[in-house]
């Protein structure tokens, strides 16, 4: 587990635990070590992604102007595409989540970045045994008499049979 960040992240990604089981359960050391495995990865893989397409925007408030402040007296709003998202997470309260994913797509405007890592990780299956069935199924679809169908041909027969097979 420890060679592969996706597991640990996952773990911190779901908002009912965040950091909080691996500082009440594992030493120091190892706690350390899981952190920046997950800032790493996140920073590798998507801090530097683009948010435009996923909800967050861009403000276009701007302050009153007044003879008596003028137009730079006030601090300039906080801009959500710089803001650190892992630290800001992480920083929050742990509550009990009922679904993870509606969480998330509630929060995604606050952590655009986070959220992407989220989805992508919190939606990989924990059990490949129904992968492992197609996968051993399709050894009737894919014969001596049908070693030459495409890739594509072999993917629709699948998912016939697997379509078919929930109808039943």
């Amino acid at each position: 587990m420890e060679q592969n960040p996706v597991y640990w992240s996952a773990m911190i990604l779901h908002p009912g635990h965040r950091t909080k089981w691996i500082y009440r359960y594992l030493d120091h050391g190892r706690v350390d070590a899981i952190l920046a495995n997950f800032k790493r990865f996140y920073h590798e893989e998507y801090a530097g992604i683009s948010v435009n397409g996923i909800g967050v925007q861009q403000t276009a408030f701007s302050y009153p102007f007044s003879e008596l402040t003028g137009h730079d007296y006030y601090d300039p709003l906080p801009d959500p595409l710089n803001s650190d998202e892992v630290a800001i997470y992480l920083s929050k309260p742990v509550w009990p989540v009922p679904n993870i994913i509606s969480w998330w797509l509630s929060n995604k405007e606050r952590f655009p970045r986070l959220s992407t890592m989220a989805f992508d990780l919190l939606t990989i299956l924990a059990m490949s045994v129904e992968y492992e069935r197609v996968f051993s199924g399709a050894k009737h679809t894919v014969g001596l008499q049908r070693h030459r169908l495409n890739d594509s041909t072999i993917d629709m027969l699948q998912c016939l049979k697997h379509w078919m097979a929930q109808d039943r």
